[in-house]
């Protein structure tokens, strides 16, 4: 089925132009309310690969995809201790946002690279002590296995590119089931109609041999660029007005541990673009390159809009 796509349009000022999320006659369609004006558009299954745990904008981003209703069949952690991050996931969206999503922990080490930046330390705060669920630890069997059931879907890749490459390269067959991969990194963009990968982004430096397994793939890629991303972001005073219930309480405290580790002002929204792209691909302009387009800017109400989903 074939849902309708309506791009959403820019609105400078406070006159954001969303109102609620809307259950559809149809199963498969989703409906946000704009204004009074329906947007549908086709439910498509996704995954979310995380490194969930240091910076606070996984947390946002598995807030606002569970939030946001869509159609998560799987969440993957990677790059270092992918236990706790998978614990750290668990609790957030199975615990306290009550969805029923399986979370896998995935690899822990580099495909080459010897050396993994240690955690920071505060991220065993975002889960209360003794906390020990029962964790998936085979995260690519589990992505395999997900992807061969699924044809068409979509995978969010807002942590390092281990797991994704590990799959592509031991289970080739699976590219073709892959409908689109959402990349968090970055990029230059050069005056010649060419683009070159920009390694200094985290995603990208901790593990570059991951970078170019993925990127030589077919699958059709977007690139949500670190520059772009970072036009988006909120406030302790935001992050404040979020408390009063438990995931509100949660999302707080994880972010003002983050803030006061960071020494920021602000915590920005990159992984929460990734995921705003699967549902609203007109989120931000692009340059295309093939099978890779690359974002070259957002727009400047995409912030309000995350607020005013994590705030319901």
């Amino acid at each position: 089925m074939n849902g309708i796509h309506i791009s959403i349009p820019v609105v400078q000022g406070n006159n954001i132009p969303f109102v609620a999320l809307k259950e559809s006659d149809v199963l498969d369609v989703r409906v946000w309310v704009y204004n009074s004006k329906e947007v549908r558009y086709t439910m498509k299954p996704l995954i979310i690969d995380t490194d969930i745990g240091v910076d606070v904008d996984d947390a946002f981003a598995l807030a606002y995809a569970v939030k946001s209703g869509l159609d998560v069949q799987l969440i993957t952690t990677v790059y270092g201790d992918t236990e706790l991050r998978a614990k750290i996931a668990t609790y957030l969206v199975q615990d306290l946002l009550q969805a029923d999503i399986p979370i896998a922990a995935g690899l822990e080490k580099p495909l080459k690279h010897k050396l993994v930046f240690p955690l920071a330390g505060h991220e065993k705060l975002a889960i209360p002590s003794g906390y020990a669920p029962s964790i998936n630890a085979n995260g690519i069997e589990a992505l395999a296995s997900t992807i061969r059931s699924s044809p068409g879907i979509e995978i969010a890749c807002i942590g390092p590119l281990t797991n994704i490459a590990t799959l592509l390269s031991t289970s080739p067959d699976l590219a073709s089931n892959i409908g689109h991969l959402y990349i968090m990194g970055n990029a230059t963009i050069c005056g010649c109609g060419e683009y070159h990968l920009n390694f200094r982004a985290h995603n990208f430096k901790v593990d570059p041999e991951a970078v170019d397994v993925v990127f030589a793939s077919s699958i059709p890629k977007t690139l949500i660029t670190t520059p772009i991303a970072k036009q988006s972001l909120i406030t302790p005073e935001d992050i404040r007005s979020w408390r009063g219930n438990s995931v509100g309480n949660y999302l707080a405290d994880t972010a003002e541990h983050w803030l006061a580790f960071s020494k920021y002002d602000c915590a920005f929204l990159y992984d929460p673009l990734v995921i705003h792209h699967t549902f609203d691909y007109d989120i931000t302009a692009k340059s295309s390159y093939h099978l890779l387009a690359i974002t070259t800017s957002a727009a400047p109400h995409f912030a309000d809009l995350f607020l005013r989903v994590i705030r319901r």
